[in-house]
């Protein structure tokens, strides 16, 4: 199925490109938002096998490249930072805001599925809009950024943890941020479907 470039200014005008898989059908058709994990990794146009598998089934797939996603300079990787919650997510509905005003693309039937940071958004996203999408995937998605420090992988190593607190924030000076940027801490706004996939043998999350 074709892929299309979709570029879009997210609410802080910081410019994001996305890529369209549209099946090959006629009509309407539903839309499956697939944000990737990382968030230092990115989507590109080559060939996905999950974006053209949904695709064959007549369901267009949208893939955000948000910010911290790599391959668009030092710059706009950085702009990550503490932005788990809040940049990213407003990055991938701006650009699931843009592709619903197509005629082709029905805006009352979306999912969204993820895994790793993916997952993470999926949650953090049916937190975010009560009524936006019909269902959630998360599979291997943080729900609780300080359960992760206390009970994960990420205090293995001394440069991993860093990693985390810059990116994330510190689970002593940024408890705050942490809660609220977490799912689990409110389940209570979620009235989504979901469906969560997890490893037992899985010390991340």
């Amino acid at each position: 199925s074709p892929v299309e470039v979709v570029r879009v200014r997210s609410e802080d005008d910081v410019e994001i490109e996305a890529f369209l898989t549209k099946p090959r059908t006629a009509g309407r058709t539903p839309l499956l938002v697939l944000p990737h994990g990382g968030p230092s990794a990115r989507d590109n146009r080559r060939f996905d096998v999950f974006a053209q598998y949904f695709a064959s089934w007549g369901i267009a797939v949208l893939q955000v490249n948000y910010r911290g996603s790599l391959g668009y300079g030092k710059t706009f990787e950085a702009l990550v930072e503490r932005q788990q919650g809040s940049g990213i997510e407003d990055d991938i509905d701006a650009a699931v805001d843009e592709v619903v005003k197509r005629s082709d693309i029905d805006g009352s039937r979306i999912c969204i599925f993820g895994w790793s940071y993916g997952g993470y958004s999926a949650l953090a996203s049916v937190v975010r809009h009560r009524d936006r999408y019909r269902c959630a995937i998360s599979v291997n998605g943080v729900s609780d950024w300080l359960h992760l420090f206390v009970t994960g992988d990420v205090t293995d190593h001394e440069l991993g943890r860093k990693f985390w607190v810059r990116d994330f924030g510190d689970p002593e000076r940024d408890r705050e941020l942490l809660i609220r940027t977490s799912p689990a801490y409110h389940v209570d706004r979620i009235e989504t479907p979901i469906l969560v996939v997890y490893g037992t043998e899985d010390r991340r999350v």
